[in-house]
């Protein structure tokens, strides 16, 4: 049975439910938003690696428009350290470019890391997982064996 006690309990809590729902509603349309909200200008394509060594990689990629890049890297997917692009090691503030070009230095032989490109303020992997890559095995260096003797002449 309904009394005026159960009444009022009633209507907050349909208020508190709608407002709820709505606000729920709104994050997860700015969410959305933020997602698309890349600039299909800032899209990296044609994503290259290359120069692998034992301590080191270079990923490259092109976009339509002039953005900027970093390389987010580590040894987990998690990607804890940052790379700026050659052209902006020394500067201050990040450049605007089309050919991005960024150089990973410092690493561990033979392992494996995991990137993300950020271009134009929005990260980037390879489909649902970061890209990866395997660093070369430690070269050796042999000991070089000197050539030495004499050289006779016919006269």
């Amino acid at each position: 049975m309904i009394t005026k006690h159960n009444v009022l309990p009633a209507i907050i809590g349909i208020v508190v439910l709608v407002l709820g729902v709505a606000i729920g509603v709104l994050l997860v349309q700015r969410q959305q938003n933020n997602s698309a909200g890349a600039q299909a200008g800032t899209i990296p394509l044609q994503v290259e690696v290359s120069n692998v060594t034992d301590d080191s990689f270079v990923v490259s990629w092109v976009t339509s428009e002039s953005t900027s890049g970093l390389l987010a890297y580590g040894e987990t997917d998690k990607t804890e350290f940052v790379m700026r692009d050659k052209r902006d090691i020394f500067d201050q503030k990040l450049g605007q470019y089309t050919t991005h070009w960024i150089h990973v230095v410092g690493l561990k032989a033979d392992t494996q890391y995991y990137f993300k490109i950020q271009s134009g303020g929005t990260s980037y992997s390879n489909g649902a997982t970061p890209y990866n890559i395997r660093t070369a095995k430690k070269l050796t260096v042999n000991e070089s064996v000197t050539a030495f003797g004499k050289v006779i002449r016919p006269n």
